[in-house]
């Protein structure tokens, strides 16, 4: 199927007369207005800086950066808005999967992002967390030390000559 040229149509809408030039003006002034309220709430705006965190990532993994649209700004924005999440949480979850050997390649885009969301969430904190085994570690190092010390106090030293001894015979 041949795709449509709408500059196309409109040019030959005003060479036609059926539309005037004003009006094309008027409607093309009336989106401009529309889309500069993309902006105007704490919401968009944030889903503007997901979207700009998301690119970085998906870029510093190799991959090809998502189309930044009006669209996209709107799946981001429905992820704060009507699935309540936080930004900053957003963010982690962008960190995490991105750095997932897995996730990485799956989440190039924020409709990806929204789709598998909870699915990500639940998986990053089913993983176990690193356990801090320092004093741990720390003791047992301590109780080496103090058998390697009792070790040394009822060792008999070797007798001068041994080793001559145990050389020769070879």
């Amino acid at each position: 199927m041949l795709e449509i040229d709408f500059k196309s149509v409109v040019n030959r809408l005003v060479k036609r007369g059926i539309v005037s030039k004003e009006a094309v003006q008027e409607v093309i002034d009336e989106m401009r207005r529309e889309n500069n309220t993309i902006g105007d709430t704490p919401e968009w705006q944030a889903a503007q800086r997901i979207m700009t965190y998301l690119n970085e990532c998906i870029v510093h993994n190799g991959k090809k950066h998502a189309r930044v649209t009006k669209d996209s700004l709107a799946v981001l924005e429905k992820l704060l808005r009507i699935d309540k999440h936080k930004e900053q949480e957003v963010m982690d979850i962008i960190t995490w999967c991105q750095s997932h050997d897995f996730w990485y390649g799956v989440i190039l885009s924020p409709e990806k992002l929204r789709k598998h969301y909870d699915t990500m969430v639940a998986q990053r904190d089913r993983m176990p967390k690193p356990v801090d085994r320092t004093e741990e570690i720390k003791k047992k190092a301590e109780e080496f030390e103090r058998k390697v010390e009792q070790q040394r106090q009822v060792s008999v030293p070797m007798p001068k000559g041994f080793k001559d001894v145990l050389r020769g015979v070879r």
